[in-house]
């Protein structure tokens, strides 16, 4: 499981946590952080629309660069 913590500068914190299969397809995903979500199950439905991406998706290739130059 990946687990990422990033701290936006003189603002929120953002965590995320994502589990892979085999084929690097997302099977688990999880975003938090010290901020609100109206109506809350917004969370669940970013969470469910994320399971089945490929880890090669521009989506995360585009996260992965941003949050390694931070």
């Amino acid at each position: 499981m990946y687990k990422i913590t990033y701290k936006v500068p003189d603002g929120n914190l953002i965590k995320l946590k994502v589990e892979l299969d085999a084929g690097n397809k997302i099977k688990f995903f999880e975003l938090r952080g010290d901020f609100f979500m109206y109506p809350e199950d917004g969370f669940l439905e970013i969470e469910k629309f994320m399971i089945g991406k490929k880890l090669e998706d521009p989506l995360f290739v585009d996260l992965h660069q941003f949050v390694v130059e931070k």
